[in-house]
């Protein structure tokens, strides 16, 4: 009991120091991402832009894209996605979790002679995970991994689950104070 009451007072401690730091309105995040799908690296960007509507929610919303070329076939998938982010202050340290839904359109494409044969199929999807920003009161660095699900369709008709780790990096801009 008495580790429980410790417990919980430093929570209390944290979170109101916390809660007394100066929050950014809203944040502008890009950066490097990449996925890893089926054994195999796709580079790209990410852009997250997010609005704090409390001093523990924000929406988001997040767009990203990644391509990979292998023997002449260019693979390129792209997310739109909006949701929730949750987190907290630590000093100069934010931490972060967020839960994302939207859209996933993949397209896969050959060149023949002066020819392109395309296929694109555009899927409900989502992501989860967090990350961590470090740095002052306007600019600051962002490290974050999440999981990207995209319900599919296969090629003999039934829905299947695809799923890919994401992980990104990049600069943080910071908007306003509330």
């Amino acid at each position: 009991m008495r580790h429980l009451v410790t417990v919980s007072g430093l929570l209390l401690c944290l979170a109101s120091a916390a809660g007394a730091q100066d929050r950014s309105r809203a944040d502008l995040f890009a950066g490097y991402s990449l996925v890893r799908s089926n054994g195999a690296s796709l580079h790209g960007g990410e852009v997250t832009f997010a609005y704090q509507l409390s001093d523990l929610l924000a929406a988001v919303v997040d767009v990203d894209s990644h391509k990979r070329t292998v023997e002449g076939v260019d693979h390129t998938t792209s997310g739109l996605f909006g949701g929730v982010r949750a987190g907290f202050q630590a000093g100069r340290a934010q931490p972060f979790l967020h839960v994302l839904l939207g859209g996933v359109r993949e397209d896969d494409s050959i060149k023949v002679f002066s020819n392109t044969i395309s296929e694109r199929h555009t899927n409900v999807g989502g992501a989860a995970g967090g990350g961590l920003d470090f740095g002052g009161r306007r600019f600051g660095a962002r490290v974050q991994a999440d999981y990207r699900l995209s319900r599919r369709t296969a090629a003999d008709g039934t829905k299947e689950t695809h799923g890919d780790p994401r992980f990104s990096a990049g600069v943080v801009f910071r908007m306003g104070t509330r």
